[in-house]
């Protein structure tokens, strides 16, 4: 009885793996790209594009690796955003060192010493914040960085300001710098403006997102609602990309409050998760943008609107004369391990395949730390998996799967008759 019993379970179990596998058939992928590589590093990595998050399963399940043999190689995904999605926010402080006014040219120095809050590490630092205590002005400003001093680097030109109830004090670097020292010197300055305080800001789940995202002009539409004066923009997200930001792109000057909505396919009525402003002076003495909609709403990463709508109140002006919409959004990166041939492919577009787990997934951290030859795709090929099918392929399948089970029938049934003998 117990080597029935051991027979019967081991039958279903391959019955199972029999069933499992059925959908890792090479050919019921739709779409492949071939990637491009010159076999510089043993591990490889990729980032997904537009064309694969449109044809693939939303949690992208169904994405697979093969070799020239048409062998499944190992891979995982790393979206280095969701690890790093807890916010890695560090903050020095600093004290001045040195102030002085060049009344030759009106420019204002004002030197910085950045204060660690740990000596035993490095002092970074990706954005600046000034606090000045004043109302209605406008500086250009120059940031310079230093380790002792005495010799300066430029890092960049920009602009602070505060007037009425627009306010921008920060700076952002646009890199990770590790001066010690920092020099902001005010351009035109015949105020002698005074900085209260200076902070140094690294934040490494910004740097994280600034690597781990791409750009695309949206598909929109603009519709402007004569009855209440309000432009009504409709993006469509039909790629399920992962929004990050939506830029609107005008030559117009404005200040317009906005609100923003989100539905998917199998919704009917739109749902606001946000809202905000909007605003673009350009003026000869004073000049402030921001026209950037940050979709932060999503810090859990949670499956991404198929449609969006933005609703710009326009109040009595007449509507801004919008020439572009431009949006951001996050990508993935699949890495995996190359066994030495000449081509590999990335397959996608099967609704029926899970998602596989490999060993490699357990050590992807300490890959991560590897070299990793960074590989490009190459153009969508399409597969019609409606084919006919050989004679060869449809027997092997099923006639096993007919086999098991008729087998594990039987079996089931001479076992009944032995409990009731």
């Amino acid at each position: 009885m117990k080597r029935i019993l051991f027979l019967v379970v081991s039958i279903l179990m391959l019955s199972s793996l029999s069933i499992s596998f059925a959908d890792e058939n090479i050919d019921n992928w739709r779409y492949h790209k071939e990637i491009k590589h010159e076999d510089k590093n043993l591990y490889k990595s990729l980032f997904l594009d537009e064309e694969i998050y449109r044809y693939s399963k939303n949690n992208l399940s169904d994405i697979r690796i093969v070799n020239e043999q048409n062998q499944y190689l190992p891979y995982y995904i790393y979206n280095e955003y969701i690890n790093n999605s807890i916010e890695s926010l560090i903050e020095h402080t600093s004290e001045q060192v040195h102030s002085h006014m060049d009344t030759k040219y009106n420019k204002k120095y004002i030197d910085f010493k950045v204060i660690p809050n740990d000596e035993n590490i490095d002092i970074l630092g990706s954005k600046i914040i000034l606090d000045i205590n004043k109302n209605n002005f406008l500086k250009k400003v120059e940031i310079y960085g230093g380790y002792d001093n005495i010799k300066w680097d430029f890092i960049k030109e920009d602009t602070v300001y505060r007037i009425n109830d627009l306010e921008k004090l920060d700076i952002q670097l646009n890199n990770i710098f590790k001066y010690t020292y920092y020099r902001i010197i005010f351009l035109d300055d015949m105020e002698n403006t005074i900085i209260d305080n200076l902070k140094l800001i690294y934040n490494h789940k910004e740097i994280t997102y600034r690597e781990y995202t791409d750009e695309k002009n949206a598909h929109y539409e603009i519709k402007v609602d004569s009855k209440e004066n309000n432009t009504i923009i409709y993006l469509n997200n039909e790629n399920s990309l992962k929004l990050r930001d939506i830029s609107i792109i005008s030559k117009d000057a404005f200040k317009r409050k906005y609100s923003i909505f989100y539905r998917n396919n199998n919704q009917e009525e739109f749902k606001q998760f946000s809202s905000g402003e909007i605003y673009q002076i350009d003026l000869k003495n004073f000049k402030a943008t921001k026209t950037n909609i940050n979709l932060g709403v999503y810090e859990n990463y949670q499956p991404y609107p198929t449609s969006i709508k933005i609703v710009i109140y326009n109040n009595d002006d007449v509507p801004i004369n919008i020439d572009n919409i431009k949006t951001r959004y996050l990508v993935d990166k699949i890495v995996f391990k190359g066994d030495g041939t000449n081509s590999y492919k990335i397959l996608f577009g099967n609704i029926d395949a899970h998602r596989p787990y490999y060993d490699i997934e357990a050590y992807k951290d300490h890959i991560e730390n590897e070299d990793q030859e960074l590989c490009t795709l190459l153009n969508i090929v399409k597969r019609d998996i409606h084919e006919k099918k050989t004679d060869k392929e449809i027997n092997y399948n099923l006639i096993l799967n007919i086999t098991i089970v008729v087998i594990s029938i039987l079996l089931v049934l001479i076992i009944i008759k032995k409990i009731k003998f």
